[in-house]
């Protein structure tokens, strides 16, 4: 096992530790966009780039569009399965729904890969299921009121589990690169943090909050193709060491870029759901 590639997954696993810290506190929605933010994907893509070219990397981001795919469909499984699992013993529901999470998305990305079309047509693929799904998904209604009072701070032992959690993921893309390059593109391009902070979120504020969390990874996609787009465009232009890091630049303001309207977009529906309509029947939570 290389430096490069341990270098990688500690930064990694450091980027998980201060993402479920700040998403277990500024709420869910919060937390799932937060948690889709291409921290480890910027950590493996710059393994790919320093380990086999920016060439690879490059196509390994544009490969992304199969993944982001197969993990919004993910999102509302998790959702669903904590969904009807309600009454049941949380450890076992989060359980459950990450199961499902990671059984849709790892089928799902190799499905996919069956059907014959361009990596770039992937792309729009995502965006068109997040539109979708933004339109179906992230309307339904969660009861807030039942998560549980946040912690007023990480436990000392909770640190390194949040740090091995991040860094596997970038190990994970490593050892996977020669026996399944497919399953680790997939992994390199949608970030590990999503899946750790449902679970964190979950073990913190309860299963609502981490089923909010889910819905917020909608809005997140189309920023991370964004970034993603930025840099397949970008890497092939140099072969110099420190192109993968410079063209890091442009992909998060891209990502940002992106975010920025959809967050006030989805900040302007909550505000709407919550104004008082007279005469219009409650809606149901769960």
């Amino acid at each position: 096992m290389d430096a490069t590639l341990l270098v990688s997954a500690a930064l990694s696993g450091l980027a998980v530790v201060l993402v479920t810290y700040l998403a277990g506190r500024l709420g869910g929605t919060v937390g799932g966009l937060l948690a889709t933010a291409p921290v480890t994907t910027t950590a493996a893509l710059l393994y790919y780039g320093l380990d086999a070219g920016n060439g690879a990397a490059a196509h390994a981001a544009l490969q992304g569009g199969r993944a982001l795919t197969a993990a919004l469909w993910a999102m509302p499984a998790y959702f669903h399965i904590l969904r009807v699992s309600r009454g049941g013993a949380l450890p076992v529901r989060l359980a459950l729904a990450v199961t499902a999470f990671l059984a849709v998305f790892t089928g799902g990305t190799l499905a996919l890969s069956q059907i014959p079309l361009p990596d770039l047509a992937w792309l729009l693929v995502a965006l068109a299921t997040a539109a979708f799904l933004g339109l179906t998904f992230l309307p339904l209604r969660i009861d807030a009121a039942r998560a549980r009072s946040a912690k007023t701070g990480m436990r000392w032992y909770e640190v390194p589990l949040r740090f091995l959690a991040g860094a596997a993921v970038v190990l994970l893309v490593g050892g996977r690169r020669a026996s399944s390059p497919l399953l680790a593109a997939a992994w390199t391009v949608f970030p590990g943090t999503f899946v750790v902070t449902l679970l964190v979120m979950g073990v913190e504020r309860g299963a609502a909050w981490s089923a909010r969390a889910a819905q917020g990874g909608v809005l997140g996609v189309p920023p991370l193709a964004a970034y993603l787009l930025t840099l397949y465009l970008l890497l092939p232009l140099s072969d110099h060491a420190a192109w993968p890091w410079l063209a890091q630049v442009p992909a998060w303001l891209a990502y940002f870029a992106a975010l920025v309207p959809l967050w006030r977009w989805r900040q302007g529906s909550l505000a709407r759901a919550a104004a008082p309509h007279p005469g219009a029947p409650a809606k149901a939570h769960f």
